[in-house]
């Protein structure tokens, strides 16, 4: 799975969340697009950017709570990862994944330096994610989808990745052409993302609208 070297966000060129925030895919691709700068990093972890999209709120929004298993998947710098793991506790876990050296060299400097030391980091490839099947409460995968060549392909390896009553939750650029983004072209409407869902065998949803910029939709398994 490849993707697009474009990256960004409203009012902010290379960034997505991913922290996400640029990233290339993840489910079995994870990563940011285009190159890891210092520049880069510190939009993405940008006062400026937790005031437009906060992480806490975020997160919960996302469905995250106390002792859970979350797989942030194109963590990037860690935007999520850190506030994921105060969120979880020490009864819960994070993996946080992404397909640049840079951006996890990065992760594990805060990580350190916050004197956390069971964010488990991995390194994917755009082929794979060396994360084990069924394993996450949570899958988080913000701003992430828009720069994947396959899209469905990349739902169906973070519905791998989640619990059968798991949450693979996703956030978008509004598809309206909000100031700043990706091109109107190459980002993907809330009915896309279902559509793209659905083919993944994620077919209960749930749509939140974040800010006049980002939506986040939360996806899971319906019943047998």
């Amino acid at each position: 799975m490849t993707t697009r070297d474009h990256a960004h966000e409203p009012g902010r060129q290379g960034a997505g969340h991913g922290d996400h925030a640029g990233h290339g895919g993840h489910g079995d691709h994870a990563g940011h697009g285009g190159h890891a700068g210092h520049g880069r990093i510190e939009r993405l972890l940008s006062d400026e950017r937790a005031r437009s999209m906060p992480p806490d709120a975020t997160l919960r929004l996302a469905g995250v709570t106390p002792g859970m298993m979350v797989v942030d998947l194109g963590c990037g710098p860690g935007f999520l990862t850190i506030p994921a793991r105060h969120i979880v506790g020490p009864s819960g876990r994070v993996i946080a994944v992404d397909v640049q050296p840079e951006m996890l060299d990065h992760l594990r400097g805060r990580l350190a330096a916050a004197a956390i030391d069971d964010v488990e980091v991995i390194l994917a490839t755009d082929e794979h994610v060396p994360v084990a099947d069924g394993v996450a409460d949570v899958v988080l995968c913000a701003l992430v989808l828009h720069e994947v060549d396959d899209p469905a392909g990349f739902l169906a390896g973070c519905a791998r990745l989640a619990k059968r009553d798991g949450i693979v939750a996703v956030i978008e650029i509004h598809h309206e052409d909000v100031p700043g983004g990706p091109p109107v072209a190459h980002r993907i409407s809330a009915p896309a993302i279902l559509d793209l869902a659905g083919r993944a065998g994620l077919n209960r949803h749930e749509v939140v609208r974040l800010n006049e910029d980002r939506v986040l939709v939360r996806l899971g398994r319906g019943a047998d």
